[in-house]
């Protein structure tokens, strides 16, 4: 404990924890090999498929350390990820909103206590 009475938190940052696996990430891209299949269009299902036992290796194309901040910045201007990545955003403040009002444990022991009797 420290002299506030606050006990010290020893546990890693969120952040360094993202930042260590987009790290890793980027190594990989240069040590695991780049494949992809061939893909057809399904008139009936109106989808495009993968086409079985057409994979094949192509050329590697690793994302260096120092690219990184540019790939962030593409990412975030692309306007169907970034659309995505909001809605990610508005979720999980929807389940903030639910978690610090009580709202899940609230259910949660409703339905216990249902199921109990």
């Amino acid at each position: 404990m420290t002299k506030a009475g606050k006990q010290t938190d020893k546990t890693i940052h969120v952040f360094s924890i993202l930042i260590i696996l987009i790290i890793s990430a980027s190594i990989m891209t240069g040590i695991i090999p780049s494949g992809e299949y061939e893909r057809v269009f399904d008139e009936t299902s109106q989808r495009t498929l993968a086409l079985s036992g057409s994979y094949h290796t192509i050329e590697n194309n690793p994302v260096h350390i120092w690219q990184i901040p540019k790939m962030f910045f593409n990412t975030l201007t692309n306007p169907s990820i970034s659309k995505l990545i909001f809605f990610i955003f508005i979720i999980g403040a929807s389940f903030e909103v639910l978690l610090e009002s009580k709202t899940i444990d609230t259910i949660v022991k409703i339905l216990f206590q249902k199921t109990k009797s």
